[in-house]
């Protein structure tokens, strides 16, 4: 990757130089009004890139954000989660349409809100939402709900014995809800499919043959270069960062937890450009796994298996991408399979209410854009 100074320049009408790049202007003035802590971020097409690294790693400190600094990605963790699980599926060591209970018995004796038994959701459905799983973004959690995904001193299989114990939202496959609680037990079940941890999986499957350093569910306890936002109650460290708990950490929140940067998010996208080939003449996905995770497998809703899916027209993939927060960290991913461009953002921020969020993501849109 080469790397250019990123200098504070003057938005122009005619397409930009990366250096006055929507997305890097919108990051310092992020800053600059105390919205964003620290960032990260890393886009361009092909080896040709720009990168910034602005801010700090935790409100009211002194260290700077630097290109090595992990940050918590959240949900950008279901697109790595997601092309471990469809390579497992690719090699046979896992069904994509069987239902979870194959894999986990207690998934066996699910029931619904009404009290009606119900079906265990295959893999498929987890994968694109459409398990029936409860979800965050469907209104308050119940406080056991809750847990179940923001209790990281539990396990993964801690985690998902509480879920199967919850009620349904929906009967599976019937409808599109986001569910972290769902990723969860797809993660869990890939890892009794294949009898290893699924932060073995990932490292296996996307981190080793991506060559990826800083990335993974459990930073290093005594590590001191990773970003914390901001509580705005207090404008210490947001406490539900997972990282905070330093050996007390043990979830590895499948779809919501994986610690990266920009640079390595970049990598990966590169990946899903290059249809799966890595560095070094290895392969995270075989093209037909590749062709699997990126395509729309149910024509009703633009989200794939792992992915937000940008359709064109015709209705084909045009661009993948993926935004994630969890606490107060930040996260954007997207890869334009025409022009091959690509954007990887981390981030803190000071705020919760969605502005820094919005202004990123219309940014990185038209950083693309002009790529």
């Amino acid at each position: 990757m080469r790397r250019r100074e990123i200098l504070a320049l003057p938005l122009l009408a005619a397409r930009p130089s990366p250096a006055a790049s929507p997305l890097t202007s919108t990051l310092e003035e992020l800053v600059a009004e105390g919205a964003v802590v620290g960032a990260q971020a890393v886009y361009g097409q092909g080896a040709e890139a720009s990168e910034i690294a602005i801010g700090l790693v935790e409100p009211g400190g002194a260290r700077k954000v630097g290109a090595a600094t992990q940050f918590c990605v959240g949900s950008v963790s279901k697109p790595l989660a997601s092309a471990a699980i469809v390579g497992l599926a690719d090699e046979g060591k896992l069904d994509l349409d069987a239902k979870a209970d194959a894999y986990l018995p207690a998934y066996s004796h699910l029931r619904l809100a009404s009290g009606e038994s119900a079906e265990a959701p295959t893999l498929r459905q987890l994968l694109a939402h459409r398990g029936g799983v409860y979800s965050q973004h469907a209104g308050p959690m119940r406080p056991s709900q809750k847990r179940w995904i923001r209790d990281f001193r539990l396990t993964l299989a801690e985690a998902v014995e509480g879920i199967a114990g919850e009620p349904l939202a929906s009967a599976p496959g019937s409808a599109y809800a986001y569910s972290g609680a769902g990723y969860c037990v797809l993660g869990a079940a890939a890892a009794a499919a294949v009898g290893e941890p699924f932060e073995q999986i990932l490292r296996r499957r996307v981190v080793e043959p991506l060559a990826l350093e800083r990335t993974g569910y459990f930073p290093d306890p005594a590590e001191k270069d990773i970003a914390a936002g901001a509580d705005p109650r207090t404008g210490k460290p947001h406490p539900e960062t997972p990282h905070l708990l330093g050996a007390e950490l043990r979830l590895a929140l499948v779809g919501g937890s994986v610690y990266s940067t920009a640079g390595e998010l970049a990598r990966f996208a590169r990946m899903a450009l290059a249809k799966g080939a890595a560095p070094g003449g290895r392969r995270a996905l075989s093209e037909r796994a590749w062709r699997e995770w990126t395509r729309q497998p149910f024509p009703e809703q633009p989200y794939g298996h792992g992915w937000g899916l940008l359709l064109d027209a015709s209705g084909r993939v045009r661009r993948l991408r993926h935004n994630g927060a969890l606490a107060a960290s930040r996260a954007i991913l997207q890869a334009d399979l025409d022009s091959g461009g690509y954007a990887a953002v981390t981030y803190t921020v000071a705020k919760l209410n969605g502005e820094a969020e919005k202004r990123l993501g219309a940014a990185v849109t038209r950083t693309l854009d002009y790529l």
